[in-house]
């Protein structure tokens, strides 16, 4: 139901369509899907992400790709849970004609990772700081890739919504806008690389680096220059 250009399809290697929202795309698509889906199976073993046609769904793109189980990994590898959302990233921005994903929870079904156990310190759990810091880190890990334009997470219930919205405030403080964000962290990296460089701006020794490298004696923080 959400008006995007392509949708993702949390499957496994071998494509069945046996269950859950696999099952449902895969009955609406119709034969032409299934189809595709047959063909594209033993690159799916390879690579745990295909993209097919939209059929008869009203996409341009569905894109399926192999969601990790707790119950198969016999613990909660959250590495495979990162790099199941890096596989979707990478097979969307190699589609020129998408910008608009929506994107279910995927990996979080029966069997999957929870949204709701608290991880140690930190008032949230580990599953949603995984799919959101992974969507987030994304262009930065794969720099070569074209960034989406827009990521629309589809909850599965009301619970769900919640739990990702406290999460996302928590893991982003979203009262600073992007552009604000960006702005702030460009200045503060600037100031934190002038602190630490311009010291031994003008050094070519290594002893001379550790030799004129200061603190200020009474706040014992590193100094800025005036090119900050």
């Amino acid at each position: 139901q959400v008006n995007c250009d392509a949708i993702v399809n949390p499957t496994d290697i071998y494509l069945s369509g046996n269950g859950g929202l696999d099952k449902i795309i895969q009955q609406k698509g119709g034969n032409e899907l299934k189809a595709q889906c047959n063909n594209l199976r033993p690159k799916m073993k390879k690579d745990l992400a295909v993209v097919t046609d939209g059929c008869r769904l009203p996409f341009k793109h569905i894109i399926h790709v192999a969601s990790p189980h707790v119950r198969q990994e016999k613990n909660e590898n959250y590495e495979l849970l990162k790099q199941c959302y890096w596989n979707i990233l990478t097979k969307a921005s190699g589609q020129r004609d998408i910008h608009h994903l929506a994107l279910p929870l995927v990996g979080t079904g029966v069997g999957g990772y929870s949204l709701l156990e608290p991880y140690y310190t930190i008032p949230v759990a580990l599953t949603p700081v995984t799919i959101l810091s992974a969507i987030a880190l994304f262009p930065y890990e794969y720099i070569h890739c074209r960034p989406l334009e827009k990521i629309t997470i589809v909850c599965h219930s009301l619970q769900d919504y919640i739990r990702m919205k406290e999460t996302y405030k928590w893991l982003f403080n979203v009262h600073l806008t992007s552009k604000y964000d960006r702005l702030h962290g460009a200045m503060l990296g600037g100031a934190i690389g002038d602190a630490f460089g311009y010291p031994v701006e003008f050094s070519n020794a290594q002893d001379s680096w550790i030799k004129e490298y200061i603190l200020d004696p009474e706040t014992n923080k590193a100094l800025i220059s005036d090119d900050t």
